[in-house]
């Protein structure tokens, strides 16, 4: 497989996503109507990583909005789901078969829509993406606890990439 690095503003761009012994992951097909149940599956997940409150709620936002983009944008529904540790990080990865690059924008205030990835980018430590010959990853970071100090250089979700969301520290 190879893997693409771009340098695309308003997301990190990673060379490929690392893997790790502390994770959940699952192969499904995105669907509005299960995207529910995702939520809920990701927050006991990350329960289990050792997540505070915030870090599960900020896992569980984004994989609302990861799925809920795959349903709009994507035409193949076929997705793999990864909630991982690395050191501190709780990384939140949804895989698909799209090419597309997510483009994180300023929202419109009377507009309906298109204010998920700029949130996510306001409440997570980082967000991104890696394109590969199959698709892309999407991903989010964000801190395990509220307590912890992390910087970029800490994890490896984002080797080879550009920061484009400021550091939480």
């Amino acid at each position: 497989m190879r893997y693409y690095v771009l340098e695309v503003p308003g997301m990190n761009v990673a060379a490929q996503p690392p893997r790790t012994d502390y994770q959940h992951s699952w192969p499904l097909l995105a669907a509005r109507h299960d995207i529910g149940e995702w939520r809920h599956k990701v927050g006991i997940a990350a329960r289990a990583l050792g997540a505070d409150h915030d870090a599960v709620h900020v896992a569980r936002l984004g994989v609302t909005e990861l799925l809920g983009n795959v349903c709009k944008h994507v035409a193949e529904p076929q997705c793999q789901l990864v909630v991982a540790v690395e050191g501190e990080v709780l990384c939140v990865r949804l895989f698909d078969r799209s090419h597309e690059a997510p483009r994180v924008t300023t929202p419109d205030h009377l507009a309906e829509s298109g204010r998920g990835l700029w949130l996510l980018r306001e409440l997570a430590f980082d967000i991104g993406y890696t394109l590969t010959t199959g698709g892309k990853w999407v991903w989010l970071h964000c801190a395990l606890n509220a307590g912890t100090a992390v910087s970029r250089a800490a994890h490896g979700c984002d080797l080879g990439s550009s920061s484009t969301t400021p550091s939480r520290r």
